[in-house]
């Protein structure tokens, strides 16, 4: 586990699982990306999985996710198509992965926008365990 993001990989799944807990901000998205920038040099494709369960609060403006996104299809334009799937169980958390997805349509990631572990899992096609957090007991929503 990378501690400070709260990122699982599954390799027999090939599967980056990302649990952030707390304030989603313009810092987290940088350590996230600089994450990512990093492991994408060196790793196989993967799909992921960003579960906004835990998450307090997503103060990111428009013109943060914006640059997110352009740094995102930027990094990934080389890459083979892979999935990111979004657990998003409220609204708040809803609206910013729609508009993510949006800013990343026609791009090597092709994003899933769920309400629970269940449904992302079965559109990653892989068992809901390794969807599902270890310290979830209920599914929101």
């Amino acid at each position: 586990m990378y501690d400070a993001l709260n990122i699982d990989f599954n390799s027999k799944h090939r599967l980056g699982i990302c649990r952030p807990c707390g304030i989603i901000d313009e810092y987290f998205i940088f350590q996230l990306l600089n994450f990512l920038f990093a492991l994408e040099e060196v790793a196989e494709p993967f799909n992921r999985v960003l579960d906004l369960t835990l998450a307090t609060d997503i103060p990111l403006t428009t013109p943060e996710l914006h640059q997110y996104a352009d740094a995102r299809r930027q990094a990934t334009a080389h890459l083979l198509q892979f999935r990111t799937a979004i657990i998003a169980p409220g609204p708040h958390a809803e609206a910013f992965a729609r508009l993510y997805a949006m800013l990343m349509k026609d791009s090597k990631i092709e994003i899933g926008i769920f309400a629970n572990a269940s449904s992302a899992a079965e559109w990653l096609r892989v068992p809901e365990d390794v969807v599902r957090s270890q310290s979830s007991t209920t599914e929101p929503r």
